[in-house]
């Protein structure tokens, strides 16, 4: 794997060819408008730049697994934020205290206690979008194939392997470069 130094930043691809001319479609700008002529090509636009590459990820990972966010790794189901989530989990909805207001104060802390283990469950599930090909070992930033959800288990012991890939490349990018240099200095040298 090559090793890139910079990770590629988030730029726009659209280049306005004009003053009063939509950026993605090129028609005739009306009112107010100052860039695209309608919601449709400013959200166009920054789908082709790459705003919405993690919600695009997440709606092809729910349609590849009919409705549930599922780890590319471990295959777990995932709790998004999306209607039923929890459902498909195998985690009931925590249930609200109806008299919370008049519960005294020991019993609104063990509430609270109850919940807050109950959102940890739930945070443990979390859906996260990570990219195959690290940026750094030449991942596309964009491209929605490089793309993979993981539950975050999964995404640490991912990023450990990749921060080791990385590591090497770096030090077999700086080996190659010195090797360069030596062999230029030694062609120069008499």
């Amino acid at each position: 794997m090559t090793y890139v130094p910079k990770p590629q930043r988030w730029k726009r691809v659209v280049k306005f060819p004009a003053p009063g001319v939509c950026g993605w479609c090129g028609k005739a700008l009306e009112g107010r408008r100052t860039s695209w002529c309608s919601d449709a090509c400013s959200t166009a636009s920054d789908r082709a730049s790459g705003l919405y590459v993690r919600s695009d990820a997440l709606r092809a990972n729910r349609q590849a697994n009919d409705g549930a966010l599922r780890c590319a790794t471990c295959r777990v189901v995932l709790v998004g934020t999306a209607e039923g989530d929890l459902e498909r989990a195998g985690m009931p909805p925590y249930p609200e205290c109806p008299n919370y207001a008049r519960l005294g104060e020991a019993a609104r802390e063990a509430h609270q206690v109850r919940k807050a283990a109950w959102e940890k469950r739930c945070a443990a599930l979390a859906p996260e979008v990570d990219h195959v090909v690290a940026l750094a070992l030449g991942g596309d930033l964009v491209d929605i194939a490089n793309l993979q959800v993981l539950c975050p288990p999964c995404h640490k012991k991912k990023t450990a392997a990749d921060a080791a890939a990385i590591a090497v490349a770096r030090r077999r990018a700086h080996a190659t470069k010195n090797v360069r240099e030596l062999s230029a200095f030694a062609e120069a040298t008499p």
